[in-house]
């Protein structure tokens, strides 16, 4: 009996000292598992620290990128105000450019205002305005009486431009005034005659034209037109072109050869 207790307690005492070595070998096994953590912990830190680095990088970057842009955007600015300052610049050039030539314009209507004003046709610019020729008064003339032209005559009356025409047959004289502006007749006068002198006739056709011989009247003394006479002088076809306020100061007669324009004498 006592020696079966014994083998059991020496049993049970192996058993334990089994277990024992079995209990510390599996924490001998367990304790060096601790170890991975720290390791994987301290890998975290240094991720973790790596992820500082790398965010404090990026910061770095986002500061220098941020510091470009301000500095761009500085010179965007200075850019813009160079810009709006030409811009400014030109404007007034512009505004003052466009003052200038509104004053010069101002100043050009002015001045052409009064030469308008103050200036009326003298001379042949007279004869641009009378509304009608010599060559229409004469042809109007012709169609109230039948003979020849005597003498024709451009004259004021009462502000009015006037032909005055002067024809003759074998057995009358005839006279008509017509207002130049339109050939209306004024009035007119059929009168006997003894008969007809071929040296006092002649055909308006004949002559220079009016506004040649007023020309070189003008051109001669100066002055302004007051009227003309063509007719014949000893069988010579002669216009005489009365003119006001020559160069000499008064007035003056200059009588023109109507056949070939020269002067050939000159009253003043």
């Amino acid at each position: 009996m006592k020696s079966h207790k014994y083998k059991l307690a020496t049993l049970v005492l192996s058993t334990g000292l089994l277990l024992g070595a079995c209990g510390g070998g599996e924490e001998d096994a367990q304790a060096p598992e601790e170890e991975p953590e720290e390791v994987a912990d301290t890998a975290v830190e240094e991720d973790e620290g790596t992820g500082t680095t790398d965010q404090s990088t990026d910061t770095s970057d986002d500061a220098a990128e941020e510091a470009d842009t301000s500095d761009d955007s500085a010179g965007e600015s200075t850019d813009d105000t160079e810009d709006t300052s030409d811009t400014t610049d030109d404007t007034s050039s512009d505004n003052t450019d466009s003052t200038s030539e509104s004053e010069e314009t101002e100043s050009t209507d002015g001045e052409a205002t009064e030469d308008t004003e103050t200036t009326e046709p003298t001379g042949v610019a007279v004869l641009d305005q009378l509304g009608s020729t010599p060559e229409e008064a004469v042809s109007a003339a012709q169609e109230n009486f039948d003979g020849e032209l005597m003498e024709l005559e451009l004259d004021q009356e009462n502000g009015d431009w006037v032909y005055k025409v002067s024809m003759e047959n074998e057995s009358e004289e005839y006279e008509a005034k017509m207002l130049a502006e339109d050939l209306s007749v004024i009035s007119e006068e059929t009168e006997n005659n003894d008969g007809m002198d071929a040296n006092d006739v002649f055909a308006y056709e004949d002559a220079i034209p009016h506004d040649e011989a007023v020309q070189t009247a003008t051109d001669e003394v100066g002055g302004e037109l007051e009227g003309w006479t063509l007719d014949k002088d000893d069988g010579q076809l002669e216009y005489e072109i009365e003119l006001m306020n020559t160069d000499a100061g008064g007035d003056a007669e200059v009588k023109i050869n109507a056949e070939s324009g020269e002067i050939l004498e000159t009253d003043d």
